[in-house]
């Protein structure tokens, strides 16, 4: 039993070793990977202000939610017609004489 305690021991001890090791070498790999793309690799992302149609559709939206019924088909109308810029200025006009 003693022998095969020590047997069991130098296992485990050997394997812990090899572990460490292996993840030692895959943190350093990683490590080296982003060190290399610090100013080379894929440009980072910003979110600024939206883009200027996605910030008028977003207006356009928001205006149609406040309108009902035919005064609503009105504006989708002209949003179809003469763009989503004319369906806003309509929908802001309407919106104020109610």
């Amino acid at each position: 039993m003693p022998g095969q305690r020590n047997e069991i021991e130098d296992l485990i001890g050997s394997f812990a070793t090899k572990l460490a090791a292996a993840i030692e070498a895959k943190v350093a790999a990683q490590l080296r990977a982003v060190v290399e793309n610090l100013d080379g690799g894929r440009p980072i992302r910003r979110y600024g202000k939206p883009a200027r149609g996605r910030r008028l559709q977003g207006r356009y939206i928001g205006m149609l939610r406040q309108l009902s019924g035919a005064t609503r088909r009105r504006v989708q109308a002209t949003a179809r017609s003469q763009g989503v810029a004319a369906a806003v200025a309509l929908a802001e006009k309407m919106r104020r004489r109610s």
